[in-house]
């Protein structure tokens, strides 16, 4: 079984944020994949990724301003109902231009979004991807999370 964080998990078109070439600082210390020991990437399949997982401050709206983004796995259908119960992983910030000062609450936040399966194995899923200010995004839970 492939994990549900990779694109090869999924059978047709997947939706991909746009994220601007050589324009993002990845936060490598908030995901450790199967990949970092060494192993072959075929060897990693089927494993899972630990993360760090943050609850969303508030419910998040589109105000115009700024970068904003939700895309679902499920489709636009899916709706947003239940946001409470997700999680988001960051897996990067926005880059700023040398000698610009932006606070992180402020600057765009790449993200991948996740949710608690339903089995009670403590394991999260991926559900979709976004992008959206730091102050939407609340601090890292206590422990790291395993995603599948």
């Amino acid at each position: 079984r492939l994990p549900s964080w990779t694109w090869m998990a999924y059978n047709g078109a997947i939706d991909f944020l746009g994220l601007p070439l050589g324009g993002v600082d990845w936060q490598e210390d908030e995901i450790h994949g199967p990949w970092k020991g060494g192993e072959p990437m075929e060897e990693a399949v089927g494993k899972g990724m630990s993360a760090v997982a943050r609850p969303f401050q508030e419910e998040w709206v589109d105000t115009g301003e700024g970068d904003f983004e939700i895309l679902l796995d499920a489709g636009e259908s899916a709706g947003t109902e239940g946001w409470q119960d997700w999680n988001c992983v960051v897996v990067g910030t926005k880059r700023i231009p040398k000698g610009m000062m932006t606070p992180m609450v402020e600057r765009t936040h790449y993200l991948l979004l996740i949710a608690a399966t339903t089995d009670g194995s403590g394991f999260c899923t991926r559900i979709g991807v976004g992008k959206m200010a730091g102050i939407l995004i609340g601090p890292p839970m206590s422990s790291r999370v395993m995603v599948h």
